[in-house]
């Protein structure tokens, strides 16, 4: 009997060390933090924040249904001729799939343009987050233009 309360013992505290897969609610948590982290960077201009939030084969299809790599989008980001006053998000769904999450909603770009180009308008976005050795990271993000 002391033997088997001993084992049970050794089970129970080698379990304790244990700690449970993340929930999908704590991973939507993230997630939402990590959408509203690139929209303050985006505004910024902070290419490099950005860039730490992208897969390498990370991959942006814009409005005009152009993809582009990482590398691509983000010169864009920091280039002088990007310019936005106002970009806000709204209608943000979060659905976790595992080691996957799907983000919809709706951005909206005031005062926005780029090399000349009005980008100021409402956009339906949609992103593929993929977690990795823990961490999160966007593969994949498309834009497409709200006609109003």
């Amino acid at each position: 009997m002391v033997r088997i309360i001993l084992l049970a013992s050794v089970f129970l505290i080698a379990l304790s060390g244990c700690t449970a897969p993340p929930s999908s609610q704590d991973a939507e948590s993230e997630i939402r933090r990590l959408e509203a982290l690139w929209t303050k960077a985006e505004i910024a201009k902070d290419a490099a924040t950005v860039g730490t939030l992208l897969a390498d084969d990370f991959v942006y299809v814009d409005p005009d249904g152009n993809p582009m790599s990482a590398r691509e989008d983000l010169s864009g980001i920091g280039d002088p001729d990007f310019r936005v006053e106002s970009y806000g998000v709204s209608g943000l769904k979060v659905r976790v799939y595992g080691d996957m999450a799907i983000v919809t909603g709706v951005e909206t770009l005031k005062h926005a343009s780029y090399a000349g180009q009005d980008l100021s308008g409402r956009y339906r976005m949609v992103t593929v987050w993929v977690r990795r050795s823990g961490a999160w990271k966007a593969e994949h993000a498309q834009e497409t233009l709200i006609k109003e």
